[in-house]
């Protein structure tokens, strides 16, 4: 009777463990990718990508009116929304950056697309100020609690 009490606590033993390390192992074992990734972003010939800020940065001087670019992605999920969300440098209350009305906040963007088109357009009174320096605009990718975050950064030189 006794080897068979402790027969059936090893055995109690082995299934929580077995069952424990089974629940445990995705926090343990990460996937190889995230669901959601910005990959690249491209723009003008005056700019050029950072990948590990994920941030693309634009040379513009007093006379630029816009910017264009092309943010690239993967995502292994059925649904994705983007918001644009301009960063604020104002003068003579005129806000630097205004964007184009294709992408209001929560646009519904097509996963298998892999790349957006980002148009913006600059307050060119703003911008020609000799205070002006530099803003960014935030790209947001994301689905329920998934997401990615890329950045235009606008630098004025010249």
């Amino acid at each position: 009777m006794e080897s068979n009490v402790k027969g059936w606590i090893g055995y109690a033993v082995i299934l929580i463990i077995i069952i424990g390390g089974t629940a445990s192992l995705p926090h343990v074992i990460k996937s190889s990718s995230d669901p959601i990734a910005i990959t690249g972003m491209t723009g003008p010939s005056n700019s050029y990508f950072n990948a590990s800020s994920q941030t693309l940065i634009v040379n513009i001087t007093s006379s630029t009116t816009t910017v264009d670019a092309n943010v690239t992605f993967t995502s292994s999920l059925s649904s994705l929304q983007m918001s644009v969300v301009p960063g604020t440098f104002v003068f003579s209350n005129s806000t630097v950056v205004s964007v184009a009305k294709e992408y209001p906040h929560n646009t519904s963007i097509n996963p298998a697309a892999k790349f957006i088109p980002i148009h913006l357009v600059l307050n060119s009174a703003v911008i020609s100020n000799s205070t002006f320096k530099n803003t960014t605009v935030e790209i947001d990718l994301y689905s329920s609690h998934y997401g990615a975050i890329g950045t235009i950064m606008l630098e004025k030189v010249g």
